[in-house]
C-alpha cells in the first residue's frame, strides 16, 4: 500500500474477487519508518514536527490521487492524526519512549491507510483489530491470548461484509 497508485491496485483485485475477502493492509510506504522516527526524535526533545507534518502530508497526497474530493476521507484521518501528534507530544513531555508507546505509535500508519481502503472500496466494513487481538507481553515480544481473541473475532460473523478491512 505504498502509494495512491497500488492502493489503485488492490482495489481493482478486491473487485475481482467473488465472495468475501478478509483484508489486513499495511501502511502507506515508509511511514512505519516515519513514525518510528518522530517518536524517537520525540523522546530525545528533537523537534519531531516536521515527520509529524511529512506524514500528514503524504497521506494527503494519497487522498488527493485516490478521490475526486478528499475533504470527506481526510477528515476521516483527521482524528487520527490528531491521536498521532498527542502521542507524541506525550512522549515528548515524558522523554520517554516505553515499548508500548512505540508499538502504539507505530501502529498508527496501519489505521491510516485502513480507513483510506474502506473509504475508496465503499460498501466494505471496517474493523478495528486492536479491538479483537488481545495481547500480554512476554520479554521483548507481544503475545497472543488465543482464548480471549477468539471469541472477539467469532463475534464478527455476523457483521461481516464482502470486502473486510482491517489495519
Amino acid at each position: 500500500m505504498g502509494s495512491a497508485e497500488s492502493i489503485r491496485i488492490v482495489k481493482s483485485i478486491l473487485e475481482e474477487i467473488e465472495g468475501s475477502a478478509v483484508v489486513v493492509v499495511s501502511a502507506v510506504g515508509g511511514v512505519t519508518d516515519l513514525l518510528i522516527k518522530a517518536a524517537g526524535q520525540a523522546s530525545q526533545s528533537l523537534d519531531y514536527c516536521p515527520l509529524f507534518d511529512a506524514l500528514v502530508e503524504r497521506h494527503c497526497a494519497v487522498t488527493a490521487g485516490l478521490f475526486e474530493d478528499p475533504s470527506a476521507v481526510d477528515a476521516r484521518l483527521r482524528p487520527v492524526f490528531d491521536h498521532i501528534g498527542s502521542l507524541l507530544k506525550g512522549v515528548a513531555l515524558l522523554r520517554e519512549l516505553s515499548s508500548r508507546s512505540l508499538d502504539v505509535i507505530s501502529g498508527q500508519g496501519e489505521i491510516l491507510s485502513s480507513i483510506i481502503l474502506h473509504e475508496l472500496m465503499g460498501g466494505s466494513a471496517w474493523f478495528d483489530s486492536r479491538e479483537l487481538i488481545v495481547t500480554h507481553r512476554a520479554g521483548q515480544r507481544n503475545l497472543v491470548l488465543f482464548e480471549r481473541t477468539m471469541p472477539l473475532i467469532g463475534s464478527l460473523k455476523p457483521k461481516l461484509k464482502n470486502i473486510n478491512i482491517f489495519p
